[in-house]
């Protein structure tokens, strides 16, 4: 699987500071941070004007962020699927075994 990293993890890198500043820059709060580092949210249209405001090329920063979100997306779903499916083979196996 390809690694796309979440955009905000490099601004932090570019600008040398951590999630905390980052939201006091954002004037956000860290958890909403920690939300959009998780891609659990989607940046809104005030912290985006915000980002335009530091320098940030806000359409390409969103194309990054959607594919990131996308892909963490996809390894969510292959992570439960999988975790399912040994739980469907472990849960057959027993049930062969205890007929027996």
């Amino acid at each position: 699987m390809i690694n796309v990293e979440n955009p905000l993890v490099e601004i932090c890198r570019v600008r040398d500071i951590n999630k905390v500043q980052l939201a006091l820059v954002l004037d956000v709060t860290p958890s909403a941070v920690s939300q959009y580092m998780l891609g659990q949210l989607r940046p809104s249209p005030r912290v985006r004007t915000r980002l335009a405001e530091l320098g940030v090329d806000v359409p390409t920063f969103m194309a990054a962020f959607d594919a990131f979100r996308e892909a963490r997306r996809k390894a969510v779903v292959k992570r439960v699927r999988d975790r399912n499916r040994q739980l469907f083979k472990g849960a057959a196996v027993s049930a062969k075994g205890e007929g027996a």
